[in-house]
């Protein structure tokens, strides 16, 4: 029986114990399974590789991933039904509870159609209108009942105008269209 070690743990074990890897001579991966296992955990907790992943889900290909995840996801909940019962319970529960809040339903309807609209291209995202950043503004409205009413902020100032920061003077250099 062929073994080898691995230099994680420095234990000599079967190639049996190594995931395959057509990229290696042995066509193993170099490290054993649970060592494997250790060292990814640890790989993905770096933000290089948070930033990696980040980037990469934005593209088509990571887009298409996500969606199979997804499914997959939806396909093991429909496998067992007390995991489908305890799904639905959830969605209901949550449901009637915006349901009973008239404001969330407007803040919900609200954010809807404007991620709609920006998704179409009928709107455009602007820059924040107290920093004048333009990446990762988000649509604030100063009133649910005006949808279509918002004024754009990236998150810092976003969260600051919700939370009951105080709120600096629009920077009046910066265009709100």
């Amino acid at each position: 029986m062929e073994s080898k070690r691995c230099p994680r743990c420095s234990v000599r074990k079967p190639i049996s114990d190594f995931w395959s890897n057509a990229g290696d001579s042995r066509g193993t991966q170099p490290y054993c399974r649970p060592c494997q296992k250790d060292y990814l955990r640890e790989y993905r907790k770096r933000p290089q590789h948070r930033a990696y992943m980040k980037r990469w889900r934005q593209t088509p290909k990571g887009k298409a991933a996500a969606r199979r995840w997804l499914a997959g996801q939806w396909n093991k909940i429909k496998q067992d039904p007390e995991r489908l019962k305890r799904s639905r319970e959830a969605s209901r529960k949550s449901y009637q509870k915006r349901r009973k809040n008239p404001e969330a339903m407007k803040r919900m309807a609200a954010t809807r159609i404007i991620s709609l609209m920006v998704k179409f291209g009928w709107m455009t995202r602007g820059a924040c209108i107290v920093c004048g950043i333009t990446d990762g503004v988000e649509a604030h409205h100063p009133d649910y009942a005006s949808p279509l009413l918002v004024e754009w902020r990236c998150r810092p100032h976003h969260e600051n105008v919700h939370h009951g920061g105080t709120e600096p003077e629009p920077n009046a250099s910066v265009s709100t269209s």
